[in-house]
């Protein structure tokens, strides 16, 4: 999108003020133009049962409690202002006992010699937000490298973890080694933790070069609770997080706020180097998508080597198409489908586009081993498996009902 041209959503915000005021809280800090027009707009008829939804989809609560919560007695209804004030206080003592846990899974991994790179949840709370309060995480998400996956997973079994997936020790192999998957959950249900491993920041590029010894010696480092806690540096975190927010299709406006943020904290950003990067990887529109959306929407300033795509008329369609879902009252989160399709559109040249729908289609994954667990020697069957299984879901369900048979299908897993 051309700067100075109208963006969709802000010519529909002029009937949304939830929106609005969503998008004026979706920030660190406000300066006196923007608290002026938040109290303008709590003075309106505004409808905080949606704001209350569309917040809690977000990952907005600890801002709005920022913001909202420091206007004057009266601003807002009573009843928010506690709410505000209670998911705060729940928020604040549920992720200083997330970082208690992830320095002690780093402690213990370094005991052992295993070399892991926090990124997101609390370490990401510190270095975009200065404040672990004001970030919301559901999971500890560390980078890993494949070899040490299983390892890991053993020492966390002892802590109370379980894996997600019900696998064979041989499938558990055959996920570390996919081309396709890049992750192993792992699930402690008594405390309510869930960490995950990753041998990929993304799952088509090999967006941080997690076999190159020289990349883990040259991490950052972050204070976390008064501990040294390593963490990607600040380059390599802004492409992740750009790609992994685009993966996903800015589903939360928060992953924004992340890069916004981030930006906004890390004056060092070496924009020049993160957008040579995204080119070498083929990924540019990627970044572009992410930088635009920050721009139109929450006002962050990105030199022009930043932008060198929001002038792509696929990164200006893709970005007015997310924009005019995030305040949608009856959202979907994407199917497999349309992410398969929206990558497709982001790719560059037509051998990337090849390449990444092969391995969409072609490569055996979740949905296959959870329904079938194969010995090794059967593993060949999975392709075939796979395509039967991708045409029962996508194809045979189209077909009119009486050229069906009449009893159901076995039951499936939703995994895509």
């Amino acid at each position: 999108m051309k700067r100075g041209e109208p963006h969709e959503l802000r010519k529909a915000m002029a009937r949304a003020p939830e929106a609005r005021l969503l998008l004026l809280c979706a920030r660190t800090t406000l300066d006196e133009r923007q608290r002026q027009s938040l109290r303008d707009l709590c003075g309106t008829d505004l409808d905080w049962a949606i704001i209350d939804q569309l917040a809690a989809r977000h990952g907005l609560f600890p801002l709005l409690h920022r913001h909202l919560g420091g206007l004057e007695p009266g601003a807002i209804p009573r009843s928010s202002r506690a709410l505000l004030w209670a998911r705060h206080e729940t928020l604040c003592r549920r992720n200083r006992f997330m970082a208690r846990e992830l320095i002690d899974i780093v402690e213990l991994l370094a005991r052992e010699g295993i070399r892991v790179a926090p990124y997101k949840g609390p370490t990401l709370a510190v270095a975009a937000y200065g404040n672990l309060g004001l970030r919301e995480f559901g999971d500890l998400d560390l980078l890993v490298r494949s070899k040490d996956a299983l390892r890991i997973q053993g020492l966390l079994q002892a802590r109370g973890y379980r894996p997600e997936y019900a696998l064979t020790s041989e499938l558990q192999q055959a996920l570390v080694r996919s081309r396709r998957h890049y992750e192993l959950p792992l699930r402690d249900e008594t405390r309510a933790l869930l960490v995950e491993l990753h041998w990929r920041a993304d799952p088509d590029v090999e967006a941080v070069p997690l076999r190159d010894d020289s990349w883990w010696r040259e991490l950052d480092r972050i204070d976390l609770l008064g501990a040294s806690v390593p963490m990607l540096k600040t380059d390599d975190l802004m492409l992740v997080l750009c790609l992994h927010g685009t993966k996903h299709a800015w589903a939360s406006l928060g992953w924004l706020v992340d890069v916004a943020e981030l930006a906004r904290r890390q004056q060092e950003l070496d924009w020049e180097a993160i957008a040579g990067t995204a080119r070498r990887l083929g990924v540019a529109r990627k970044l572009g998508v992410a930088l635009t959306l920050c721009r139109d929407l929450l006002d962050v300033s990105f030199p022009p080597e930043a932008l060198c795509t929001a002038d792509d008329p696929v990164v200006r369609r893709v970005a007015a198409q997310i924009s005019a879902t995030l305040f949608e009252p009856m959202y979907r989160l994407p199917s497999a489908a349309h992410v398969v399709r929206r990558n497709v559109e982001l790719l560059e040249g037509t051998s990337a586009r090849t390449r990444y729908l092969m391995r969409a289609l072609f490569t055996p994954g979740l949905g296959e081993w959870l329904r079938w667990q194969l010995p090794r020697r059967w593993h060949v069957l999975y392709v075939p498996l796979r395509l039967a299984r991708l045409a029962e879901k996508y194809l045979l369900k189209r077909i009119p009902a009486a050229a069906t048979p009449r009893t159901p299908p076995p039951p499936r897993h939703s995994t895509g």
